[in-house]
């Protein structure tokens, strides 16, 4: 029996809704047999990266439902990649009324939704465009899919993980395991620049990145690409510039629009790894994440272990050159200001903490060892 569309205007007050248009909310009636049992929900789908990110699930026999939310053309959009004849079925919302539909039931949720020419603005202007909107979606999420998995791509990503982050904790639903910034981005970057000067296809490549997912904190790991390789030190110079500045370059080539196919690619990945761990198979990506590996930063990416709940085990800073290291620290300082701008936008403060290496202070405890000088890489 073949699906069929049902169409329903929706009346109801739009969010954040740019046109005067009517619109509509698309959905398939299912044949019977129960729910999807994998259901990816897009938001900001029908965007410049946000549809071409939604062809590339659509394709995947892993999904079974693929739900679509933006302010407008995603109903449009919707019908028109339902036509694909995959397994995977298509709905799509265009209302605010509706997130409490298009939510039920999600395992895993992809955040694309920005501002317009967001993109091309420096971090603090980008964190001024988007907090907001961030912000009311991870309302939403508390609400209607509190266990779901949550894929952050709104920029600026190191801001914005933090500004989830905190709005779930503040409504009792946070889960730091499952919420993600993608930074696959960088890491498909670095591995087909590697595979140029190498001579290699660049799906033969693998290299670790670690850091943030803005400019100055992307750190390629080279010493860890696979093939192992070395390089000289021009050779890693050029190729961390080369993957630090890639995202500017797009911009002033494409004329203020940033990357969108390979970032539709690289969400594309990650979120399949993500499915893949869901249904318990052992994969390895790296994602900026709520995190202890190093003392300074509260959130860090790294290579993570996936697994049924979310990030199954955080394989931490692997052994990194002295070149490499630097470029970290210097990453840090910068995510430092980026996690500050979120909790400051949010108004959320550290608890008070006392001087743990007074001795005459014995509350809380802490290791014999907390007052001694020491660094990261000891």
């Amino acid at each position: 029996m073949f699906n069929l569309f049902k169409v329903v205007r929706i009346s109801s007050k739009l969010f954040k809704s740019v046109h005067e248009a009517p619109n509509f909310s698309v959905r398939y009636a299912h044949n019977k047999g129960g729910h999807p049992q994998m259901k990816v929900v897009i938001i900001g789908a029908a965007g410049r990266t946000g549809q071409p990110l939604s062809l590339m699930l659509k394709q995947s026999p892993l999904i079974d439902e693929l739900t679509l939310v933006d302010t407008s053309g995603a109903c449009g959009f919707g019908i028109e990649l339902g036509h694909v004849d995959t397994k995977c079925k298509v709905s799509a919302y265009s209302s605010l009324d509706s997130l409490p539909e298009s939510l039920d039931r999600a395992q895993v949720v992809v955040l694309l939704a920005a501002a317009n020419g967001s993109s091309a603005r420096s971090q603090e202007d980008m964190f001024k465009m988007n907090c907001h909107l961030v912000r009311d979606y991870a309302k939403e999420f508390s609400k209607h899919c509190p266990s779901a998995i949550f894929a952050i791509v709104t920029d600026p990503i190191n801001a914005m993980v933090p500004v989830v982050s905190e709005v779930m904790k503040a409504n009792g639903t946070y889960n730091p395991n499952k919420i993600f910034g993608v930074t696959t981005l960088h890491v498909i970057r670095t591995n087909t620049f590697v595979g140029n000067i190498l001579g290699l296809e660049p799906e033969c490549v693998s290299v670790p990145v670690l850091g943030g997912g803005s400019d100055r904190t992307i750190v390629p790991i080279l010493s860890l690409a696979k093939p192992c390789s070395e390089f000289s030190t021009a050779e890693l110079q050029l190729l961390t510039s080369n993957v630090q500045t890639a995202h500017r370059e797009i911009i002033n080539i494409k004329r203020t629009e940033a990357s969108t196919l390979a970032a539709a690619f690289a969400t594309s990945r990650f979120v399949i790894s993500i499915i893949k761990g869901l249904l318990g198979k052992n994969v390895i990506e790296c994602a900026y994440v709520k995190s202890v590996v190093h003392p300074h930063s509260k959130y860090l990416a790294t290579p993570l272990q996936l697994g049924p709940g979310g990030v199954q085990r955080n394989l931490g800073i692997p052994d990194i050159t002295e070149y490499e290291k630097c470029l970290l620290e210097t990453a840090i300082l910068d995510i430092q200001k980026d996690v500050a701008m979120a909790e400051k936008f949010l108004d959320v403060k550290d608890p008070d903490k006392c001087n743990v290496c007074n001795p005459n202070i014995k509350s809380p405890p802490c290791p014999r060892d907390h007052c001694k000088p020491r660094t990261l890489y000891d």
